[in-house]
C-alpha cells in the first residue's frame, strides 16, 4: 500500500528515471562484484575477451546509458526536443528510410562488411552455404583439422570426417535470413535492413502501449541513440533480428486473438531458432504467464503453440538431426548396435538437446 501511494505521488517521467537509476546501480554492483578493482587475475575465469569487456568497457557503457536517460528526462519539456519527438512519432517510416543507407554505410566502411568474431563468421559461412542451395560447406576431409578453428575444438562448426561436409553449430534461422543477401554478394546489408525495420515496429508497439504518438517518437529517438543498437546494426550478430522478432511478438500478443496468436507463434519459432533459443524463451515465458493471468481463452494458447510447431520442427529438430548425422557419419559401428543401445543413444540425444 505504501508503494502504491508513493508511486501515485511520483510523476511518470521521474518514475522512469528512478527505475533507470536503480537498474544502473544494480548493474554497477554486479560489475563491481565480477571485476573488483580491475584485478589482473580474472578470479571468475571468464574468457579473455569477456573479462576485458567486463573490466574495461561495460561499466562505462552502463553509465553512458544512464546519461542518455537523464538527458531525455531534462529535455522532456524543451520545445525543440518535444518537436523532434513529435516529428519522429509522425514519420517512423521516413526515419527508417533515412537510417537504412546510413547503417549500410557504417556496415560497409566502419565494420568493413567483414565478420570480425567467430560467432559472426559462422553466420556468414552458413548463409553462403544456404545461398548455394546446400546445408553446409565442403572441405577436403584430410584438411579439416587445418581449416576448422581449433579453439574451442568442434564448438563453432560440426563436420563430417568422412565426407568433409561442414555446417555451423548454431541454430540456422539467422543464417537463413542472411542467405538472400549472401546470394546477392552483400551479406552486410541484412542487419542494417532488419534494424531499420525495427524502428517503425517499435514505434507501433510504443504507441499501442502508451496511446501517445509522442512517446512512440521518443522510443525511436532513444533507440537510435543506443550504441548497442547502432553497432549491432553494423555487425553480423543475430541480436537485431532478436529485437525485431521480440517487438513483433509483443505487438501481436498485446491484443491477442486466434489469428494474431498464430502469427506470434510463427515469429516466436523464428526467434527461437535464430542462433540459440534462450533469448526468446525467456521473453516468451513472461508473455505466456501474462496471458494466463488475464484468463486468455484456450483457443488463443492453442493457436500460439500451433504457430511454433512448423518452423521449430524444421529449423530446430530437423537441424539438430542434420548436425547429429554429420557428427556420427564416421561412427558406422553405431548403426549395428543392439536395439537397447539404440534406445540409450536416443535418450542421450534427447537429454543433450534439453541440456543445451
Amino acid at each position: 500500500m505504501v508503494l502504491n501511494v508513493a508511486s501515485r505521488r511520483i510523476p511518470p517521467a521521474l518514475g522512469v528515471l528512478l527505475w533507470c537509476a536503480l537498474a544502473t546501480a544494480l548493474v554497477q554492483l554486479v560489475l563491481a562484484r565480477l571485476a573488483p578493482g580491475n584485478p589482473p587475475g580474472n578470479p571468475h575465469r571468464f574468457s579473455p575477451i569477456f573479462w576485458y569487456l567486463l573490466s574495461v568497457y561495460d561499466a562505462h557503457g552502463n553509465l553512458l546509458l544512464l546519461a542518455l536517460a537523464v538527458a531525455a528526462f531534462l529535455l522532456r519539456g524543451h520545445p525543440a526536443a518535444t518537436a523532434l519527438a513529435r516529428l519522429a512519432g509522425d514519420h517512423p517510416w521516413r526515419i527508417a528510410a533515412a537510417a537504412l543507407p546510413l547503417l549500410c554505410l557504417g556496415a560497409a566502411t566502419v565494420y568493413r562488411g567483414y565478420p570480425l568474431a567467430m560467432d559472426e563468421y559462422v553466420t556468414v559461412f552458413q548463409a553462403q552455404a544456404f545461398a548455394a542451395g546446400r546445408l553446409g560447406g565442403q572441405f577436403p576431409p584430410e584438411l579439416l583439422d587445418q581449416l576448422l578453428p581449433r579453439f574451442p575444438q568442434n564448438y563453432f562448426f560440426t563436420a563430417s570426417r568422412a565426407t568433409g561436409e561442414v555446417s555451423g553449430s548454431y541454430w540456422p534461422g539467422f543464417a537463413l535470413l542472411v542467405a538472400p543477401f549472401a546470394w546477392l554478394g552483400i551479406p552486410w546489408v541484412a542487419n542494417p535492413l532488419i534494424s531499420a525495420l525495427t524502428l517503425p515496429a517499435l514505434h507501433r508497439l510504443a504507441q499501442a502501449v502508451s496511446g501517445s504518438r509522442e512517446t512512440a517518437g521518443w522510443a525511436i529517438l532513444l533507440t537510435l541513440a543506443s550504441p548497442v543498437f547502432v553497432v549491432s546494426a553494423l555487425s553480423f550478430y543475430p541480436m537485431p533480428a532478436h529485437l525485431l522478432c521480440s517487438v513483433l511478438y509483443a505487438l501481436l500478443l498485446l491484443r491477442p486473438s486466434v489469428t494474431r496468436a498464430l502469427l506470434a507463434g510463427l515469429v516466436g519459432a523464428l526467434a527461437l531458432t535464430l542462433h540459440n533459443p534462450a533469448p526468446h524463451l525467456l521473453f516468451a515465458v513472461a508473455f505466456v504467464v501474462w496471458l494466463a493471468m488475464r484468463r486468455t481463452p484456450l483457443a488463443v494458447f492453442a493457436a500460439l503453440f500451433a504457430g511454433y510447431l512448423p518452423l521449430l520442427a524444421l529449423l530446430g529438430y530437423g537441424w539438430h538431426q542434420h548436425l547429429g548425422a554429420l557428427a556420427a557419419s564416421a561412427a558406422a559401428a553405431a548403426a549395428q548396435a543392439a536395439p537397447a543401445g539404440a534406445a540409450a543413444s536416443l535418450a542421450e540425444r534427447v537429454a543433450s538437446l534439453a541440456a543445451s
